[in-house]
């Protein structure tokens, strides 16, 4: 069951990563409709993430301390990103 938590937790931070692209796509040619799903799944994905990390650090007792600061970074500068996008175009 460890492993497969843990592979769980790779596949969604690698397609986090891979969804990044076109987000920043998405922001550039002004696509707002795809920017928020993509923002709403890569959301979604980083609290299930969360959720095995927790899981995952209470088997392994090591915590784990940059990586939710680092997301919750990304997710915000990316969400301020749109808003300000939006906000431009009114």
């Amino acid at each position: 069951m460890f492993l497969s938590l843990r592979s769980i937790a790779n596949g969604l931070t690698v397609a986090r990563a891979v969804a990044g692209f076109p987000l920043i796509l998405a922001l550039q040619f002004g696509w707002q409709g795809w920017a928020w799903w993509l923002l709403l799944l890569a959301g979604l994905s980083d609290a299930a993430d969360g959720w095995l990390a927790l899981v995952i650090t209470a088997v392994l007792s090591v915590p784990i301390l940059g990586i939710p600061l680092t997301l919750n970074t990304v997710m915000a500068l990316a969400l301020i990103s749109l808003a300000v996008i939006m906000y431009a175009q009114n």
